[in-house]
């Protein structure tokens, strides 16, 4: 486990195509549309879990900064340490983590989740 290895590939348009996520509400007809708003790309109330998990405070604003923006799209925002979920993560909506380790000791809390 000391050595984490991220491989990267490149995303199609079917890869991008997916059903209705965990944690959002059902769709509504928009009635009276406003043309001075730039399109959600999400429905409104669309839940979003961002946890942190580092002992310093930069993960943590890095969390309450993608939350906020987020937000602005119309999304329900939650923001909690990563150590609230190491039970399990919820399966409701789409989880964010921000964390960050050194290169010599991992951060153990990702590999109990």
């Amino acid at each position: 486990m000391d050595r984490f290895t991220l491989t990267l590939a490149p995303r199609t348009s079917a890869d991008r195509a997916h059903g209705v996520l965990p944690g959002t509400p059902p769709a509504q007809a928009e009635q009276n549309p406003d043309s001075h708003t730039l399109p959600a790309r999400v429905r409104p109330g669309t839940g979003v879990l961002f946890l942190h998990g580092s002992n310093y405070g930069t993960c943590r604003e890095s969390a309450t900064q993608l939350a906020d923006e987020a937000a602005e799209f119309g999304c329900a925002t939650e923001v909690a340490p990563l150590d609230a979920y190491v039970g399990g993560l919820p399966t409701d909506r789409p989880v964010v983590i921000t964390a960050a380790w050194s290169r010599t000791r991992p951060r153990t809390l990702l590999f109990r989740l």
